[in-house]
C-alpha cells in the first residue's frame, strides 16, 4: 500500500473516531461552521463504500447559507476506480445523501479559513479520482 493509501485508511478510522451524532451548535449571525458528514458503507445503495463531504455554513441575520461539497468521479461511477474527479454540490448531486448521514462533526471557523476552504474545489477539480488515494475522504480532509 502506498503512502497516500496509507493516509487515506489512516484517515477514514481518524474521521470515523471524530463523527459524532449531529448536535445543535449555538450561533449568531455572522458566525461559520464547517461541518463534515459522513455515511457509513450501506450495501442497499449503490454508495457500497460510504461517502465522505463537507458543507460551510454561514449564519446571517435572516437564516443560514449554506454550501455542500463532496468529490468524486467525473463521469458518475464510470471509471470509480481511477478516472477524472470533480467536486459536486452536495445538494444538487446527491441530496438523498445527507438522510443517510450517520455521524458529524461542526467546528466554528474564521472568514479566513472560509475562504481558503472554498478554493479546495478548484484544486481538486484538476485531480483525477482515484479510489484508495484521491476521494471523497482524502477531499474533506
Amino acid at each position: 500500500m502506498g503512502t497516500k493509501a496509507r493516509r487515506t485508511v489512516a484517515l477514514a478510522g481518524g474521521l470515523k473516531g471524530l463523527l459524532l451524532v449531529r448536535t445543535p451548535v449555538a450561533s449568531d449571525p455572522g458566525d461559520i461552521f464547517l461541518e463534515l458528514f459522513g455515511s457509513e458503507t450501506s450495501w442497499t445503495h449503490r454508495e457500497y463504500m460510504g461517502h465522505a463531504f463537507t458543507c460551510i455554513a454561514l449564519h446571517l441575520n435572516n437564516g443560514v447559507k449554506e454550501d455542500c461539497y463532496g468529490f468524486y468521479p467525473k463521469n458518475d461511477g464510470k471509471g470509480a476506480i481511477y478516472g477524472p474527479g470533480i467536486v459536486r454540490s452536495e445538494a444538487s448531486h446527491k441530496p438523498t445523501r445527507f438522510s443517510r448521514t450517520s455521524a458529524t462533526v461542526k467546528v466554528k471557523i474564521s472568514e479566513e479559513q472560509r475562504r481558503q476552504i472554498l478554493e479546495a474545489p478548484n484544486r481538486w477539480n484538476s485531480t483525477n479520482y482515484n479510489l484508495s488515494d484521491d476521494n471523497c475522504i482524502a477531499f474533506v480532509h
